[in-house]
């Protein structure tokens, strides 16, 4: 190949001749780079710098103070809670004995309502037969028991089996026999105990005493028996060769038949006091008076008859009490 001569061939290329001889010199124009200092921990940027032994153990230090106070503050806070807990806990103690005292309050004043609402049934039960000193009097014989209506003939039926189906198998039992002026009766402790044999009867021991409210005495006067006469004898359902349902001795009979051997009367009002009642008039009496004639005074000259005659009568009204 033939070589260019001139300026593109006889002459030299630029490149072939060098650089011109007044170019820089390239070292001026680009300095040489230093080399990069010693390391020092003062030149170190602060995120990568190392920290020194004392540094170090100084920021240990802060660090579990840091932590000591953190763990104050915690239990401080934990005691709060445990107060403000404690707190909470007796204010619900407080609320919850205050809605007890407020039920409390509910339930007296239901049984306030119901004791008045009672009051009120026993006023009704005794209106027209006993006065309210009568019937305080009656409750202090009885050493202030207070005193239910079980039985209210007028109100409950006039029948042997209303009376048994009132009374059950309550106990302590107070007849009240009203007729006419007197009002009179007798307590028995031991009930009405029926028979196994419906139609037979049964006769059992009882304390038994008489009362008179009205009629015989200025005041209602308890009015005791003898021992050997205190006993009760009751009928059976379906007895029908008994001629009372009940016979409260002494002599006081309940559904009294008129005849010796027939059944008891239907209705439980028809009553009788034998004339030989035994009850010998105390002091004070005024009712009426059998005067045994056929025995000397030692046996009982004088017999009370606290329904005002002997033998049968109807009483106005039965009550018995509990």
């Amino acid at each position: 190949m033939r070589r260019c001569t001139g300026e593109m061939g006889g002459q030299s290329s630029r490149f072939e001749q060098g650089p011109p001889a007044d170019a820089p010199d390239i070292n001026d124009l680009y300095p040489p780079i230093a080399p990069p200092p010693p390391y020092s921990p003062e030149l170190a940027p602060s995120s990568l710098r190392v920290m020194t032994l004392e540094e170090a153990a100084d920021r240990l230090v802060q660090a579990e103070e840091a932590a000591r106070e953190a763990s104050e503050e915690n239990r401080q806070l934990s005691a709060q809670v445990a107060t403000q807990a404690a707190q909470m806990q007796t204010l619900q103690a407080k609320v919850d004995t205050q809605e007890a005292e407020i039920q409390a309050l509910k339930e007296s004043r239901a049984a306030d309502r119901a004791a008045i609402n009672a009051s009120i049934e026993q006023g009704w039960s005794l209106y027209g037969l006993l006065t309210c000193e009568q019937h305080a009097a009656l409750s202090e014989l009885l050493g202030g028991k207070r005193l239910t209506v079980v039985y209210r003939s007028s109100r409950d039926g006039m029948t042997y089996a209303d009376l048994l189906r009132c009374v059950g198998d309550k106990t302590g039992l107070v007849f009240i026999i009203r007729t006419g002026r007197y009002v009179f009766g007798a307590y028995i402790s031991a009930g009405l105990q029926l028979p196994d044999d419906p139609t037979s009867y049964r006769t059992y021991d009882s304390d038994v005493w008489w009362f008179s409210l009205a009629g015989h005495f200025l005041t209602p006067t308890k009015i005791e028996i003898d021992q050997d006469l205190q006993w009760v004898r009751v009928a059976g359902r379906e007895a029908d060769e008994c001629r009372e349902n009940v016979w409260i001795h002494s002599y006081l009979r309940l559904g009294y038949g008129e005849s010796c051997f027939g059944q008891p009367a239907a209705d439980i009002r028809s009553c009788s006091q034998n004339a030989y009642s035994h009850i010998s008039p105390s002091e004070g009496y005024m009712g009426t008076v059998f005067d045994d004639v056929f025995h000397d005074e030692s046996y009982c000259p004088q017999h009370a008859l606290l329904a005002g005659e002997a033998g049968s009568f109807m009483a106005d009204e039965i009550v018995v009490l509990h």
